[in-house]
């Protein structure tokens, strides 16, 4: 079907060998694999993806994450509870 919302990895990597593998544009590694091995190596997914994540890439510093790989958490305070 296509890449539809894992679209923006792709701009992280150049494909190469028809589509079945990719260069990280970051390290210039070659590796196989789709939009999630793509998010694991630059660590936007938070999971390990059995690849070795890429050493010059860093959040902030090329591009922000996008959207669906920032966590959003609420954290509690315990002193505002009973008021």
């Amino acid at each position: 079907m296509g890449r539809g919302k894992h679209e923006h990895c792709w701009k992280h990597v150049t494909e190469v060998e028809n589509g079945r593998k990719w260069i990280c544009n970051y390290c210039n590694d070659k590796f196989s694999g789709g939009a999630s091995r793509i998010q694991a190596h630059l660590g936007l997914n938070g999971k390990g993806g059995g690849i070795r994540r890429c050493s010059n890439y860093h959040e902030g510093v090329h591009n922000n994450p996008p959207p669906e790989a920032v966590i959003n958490r609420v954290v509690y305070s315990t002193h505002d509870q009973g008021k």
